[in-house]
């Protein structure tokens, strides 16, 4: 546990470092990002198939790693309009995988496919670099916001699981994670980006507002058509 803590600590500051100094910074952190991300998901899951399939896979990874690098020395342009359809499709099939996983009794085929990579690691590195190249002094500072939120929802999920979970959350998923602990890393990640929105930035709030009142609607949506209540 220390070891484990004193680790992310460390790993904190250097990302926390890297973010906020330099865009060049920024960049390095997300490749090293991208890369090792992309790594372990070929150990874990891309590896199991054919040589063909793991070509595509590399070639996909390094095309994105080019588009950023590009991206960054401004040889090619995106419009925000491109990349605001890119951040939906990738929300939306993130949000699909995640509903379909915890409504399973067994483990989702689709969740661990090879080609998720690219919903999980390819779009939201692209979409955070597009972010940050766009306004780097100002938009660090909201996807550092971000960052918060998350560390603080992972935080406080694990210690509210480990102090009061007793009920599985998607045992077929992961047998440690609880319903309790989902519960305490919701109230943190609320309470964190209150004050997030109250020290670190004001003019973010409207995406936590935008953010809440569409996880709502699509909560609500999805609850009636798998509970079958109707309102």
């Amino acid at each position: 546990m220390l070891k484990r803590s004193i680790t992310g600590l460390v790993l904190g500051v250097l990302m926390i470092a890297a973010l906020t100094q330099y865009e060049w910074t920024a960049l390095l952190l997300l490749i090293m990002i991208l890369l090792g991300s992309a790594y372990e998901w070929f150990k874990h899951f891309v590896s199991l198939h054919s040589p063909l399939i793991r070509l595509v896979y590399i070639i996909f990874t390094i095309i994105v790693l080019c588009l950023i690098l590009l991206l960054y020395l401004k040889t090619i342009e995106v419009s925000i309009l491109h990349m605001e359809f890119v951040t939906g499709m990738t929300l939306f099939l993130l949000a699909l995988t995640a509903l379909g996983a915890v409504y399973s009794k067994t483990v989702v085929p689709s969740t661990v496919s090879w080609h998720n990579w690219i919903f999980y690691i390819l779009f939201p590195i692209l979409i955070c670099f597009h972010f940050l190249h766009q306004d780097f002094q100002i938009h660090k500072w909201i996807l550092l916001g971000l960052v918060f939120i998350n560390w603080s929802n992972d935080v406080f999920a694990y210690f509210t699981g480990k102090l009061i979970g007793k009920t599985p959350l998607a045992p077929q998923i992961s047998p440690n994670k609880t319903i309790e602990g989902t519960i305490g890393g919701m109230i943190a990640s609320i309470l964190t980006a209150f004050l997030v929105n109250q020290f670190l930035f004001i003019s973010a709030y409207p995406i936590f507002q935008i953010f809440a009142s569409g996880l709502m609607r699509f909560s609500s949506r999805y609850y009636r058509r798998f509970i079958r209540i109707e309102t």
